[in-house]
């Protein structure tokens, strides 16, 4: 009896990926589609690629015999208009039978001279041919998917690559797919179907003495180890979808300390007016820019006049919109002008206690910390840590206009302050004194907010993993919250209908869990979801 509860469990296991395999191979009977892969504009070469049933046929009507062409190798062809035999371009043709293939069908691919007429020429010709249709954003990629070449997360990776700007996210998009997420995910997949397979045999053979009354005990042990996994994964403090979208960093201070000067420096360009009359910035002005290879939403905001006093109307609403991005802001640069700093220093020596309580009363003045908030941020600049990020926003002092200090003394002051607290930063926006200590102390806080994508496990990229994860890890916890009281004598009862019936809502509990798992590599999916996640791509890949 033992022998048919393995053999039942091995092919509850195997069912879902059976189903998945079959309903793939339906989406290998489509349409045959063509596009232009290297993207619209002049270039040395174009690639037009070709992929489904009839691409042989395309490959015959422009290459002529194609019994010689090697299998993915290129070949120096003339294509020729296959109605008036013109000659359209000599152009490299590799021809890749299904399945050896990106799509996982027949493909092929030309390798045109990249001019305009040529492309506009070859694309008419190939769409003239009966049967063949422009491909839509991420068809090849879904074609892909379809015949089982990718999962979900491996296209998800692929779309970020494509859009990928800076050097890490180039990383973790090549991480992501080279199927480091689909590994981790259809591993825990794996783990809940083979207990959810045997909880239901369980279920079906619990009046035969055979079977160990400690295999329910297995499968508890097995669900809380994956649940802690899971909730250890979602616990990342968001790194990969920081690193996906951008780091959000907001530039606050009163006005005319240098802000739009600070933007400007760390932009390489003007890309905010500046000018000596304070209030200048009214409106927010964002900037795209990368720094160490992680990427940086920077924001540059309206100053913000402690006494409210707001010149008129726009003002004020710039006032609002500065508090606003300084509240959802991963990054703050607070930037204080170095000479008002000196002069409420006056003959002082710089104290922890000064700079706790000049911290505390500069962002109070500006509306952006309450009371008794202080010594945190100190804290940070300090020694920056992980465990900042789930404490609030990571805090860079910056005090600007330091080519203006001409005493010694005022100048070692300023210095030793930069000693002593690891974010804080003296600057000139106008002679650059000070930018790479600036720019090496932000990319050091990226890195804690992003990690390192090579060196780290597989980061959560997309809020519809998370979303995913998270039912998960609730089913999981319904799950053993059920069954939480189950002992070995209790176990024996189970064979009861009534503690039959709660068994078979725990399962259910499993079922569910592995649902959602199934939703993110793609194994239970929907067109709709399909549509969301392949619209991002661009057409011809």
């Amino acid at each position: 009896m033992l022998a048919q509860f393995r053999v039942l469990c091995n092919s509850l296991h195997a069912f879902p990926q059976t189903l998945i395999q079959f309903s793939r191979r339906l989406g290998t009977q489509g349409k045959t589609i063509f596009a232009l892969s290297s993207g619209r504009g002049k270039c040395g070469v174009a690639v037009i690629r070709v992929s489904g049933p009839r691409s042989g046929v395309v490959l015959s009507a422009l290459a002529g015999d194609t019994s010689l062409l090697k299998p993915r190798m290129a070949q120096l062809r003339t294509l020729r208009n296959p109605q008036s035999k013109e000659i359209l371009d000599k152009a490299i043709v590799i021809w890749f039978p299904g399945p050896k293939s990106f799509t996982g069908e027949d493909t092929c691919e030309f390798q045109v001279h990249g001019g305009l007429a040529v492309i506009s020429g070859l694309l008419e010709t190939i769409g003239n041919i009966p049967g063949i249709f422009p491909a839509d954003p991420g068809e090849f990629s879904k074609k892909a998917f379809f015949n089982g070449s990718i999962d979900l997360t491996e296209a998800e990776g692929l779309a970020d690559l494509i859009h990928a700007e800076t050097e890490m996210q180039r990383r973790q998009a090549i991480y992501q797919m080279s199927g480091s997420l689909h590994t981790l995910y259809d591993g825990w997949r794996n783990t809940l179907l083979q207990s959810l397979a045997h909880v239901e045999a369980y279920i079906d053979f619990s009046e035969d003495e055979n079977i160990e009354d400690g295999i329910m005990h297995d499968v508890k042990d097995s669900i809380t180890k994956l649940a802690q996994e899971v909730q250890g994964h979602l616990a990342d403090g968001q790194r990969g979808q920081r690193l996906r979208d951008g780091v959000q960093a907001t530039i606050v201070g009163e006005p005319n300390v240098g802000k739009s000067s600070l933007l400007n420096l760390l932009c390489d360009k003007p890309a905010a007016i500046v000018t000596a009359i304070a209030g200048t910035t009214r409106d927010v002005v964002e900037q795209y820019i990368n720094i160490g290879g992680y990427p940086l939403l920077l924001a540059d905001t309206a100053g913000i006049r402690g006494d409210c006093s707001a010149v008129d109307a726009v003002e004020k609403e710039g006032i609002a919109r500065a508090k606003q991005f300084a509240k959802v802001a991963d990054v703050i640069l607070l930037v204080i002008d170095t000479m008002q700093f000196l002069n409420c220093l006056d003959s002082q020596e710089i104290t922890e206690e000064f700079i706790c309580r000049y911290i505390q009363e500069h962002l109070m003045h500006l509306g952006l910390l309450n009371v008794n908030k202080s010594r945190q941020i100190l804290k940070r600049l300090q020694q920056p840590s992980t465990e900042t990020v789930e404490n609030g926003p990571f805090y860079i002092i910056i005090f600007n206009k330091v080519d203006l200090v001409v005493e010694q003394h005022a100048k070692r002051s300023i210095n030793n302050l930069q000693s002593q607290y690891q974010n804080v930063v003296a600057l000139s926006s106008l002679t650059k004194e000070g930018l790479s200590q600036l720019l090496f102390r932000m990319e050091q806080m990226l890195e804690i907010l992003c990690g390192n994508p090579c060196q780290e496990s597989p980061a959560l990229s997309q809020v519809r993993h998370r979303l995913h994860l998270t039912d998960c890890v609730d089913y999981l916890h319904d799950y053993l919250h059920k069954t939480v009281k189950i002992s070995a004598s209790e176990i024996n009862s189970l064979k009861e209908d009534s503690h039959g019936i709660d068994l078979a809502i725990c399962a259910e509990d499993l079922r569910k869990a592995a649902y959602h798992l199934g939703r993110i590599t793609g194994h239970v999916t929907t067109e709709q979801i399909l549509d969301v996640i392949f619209r991002d791509f661009c057409i011809g890949k």
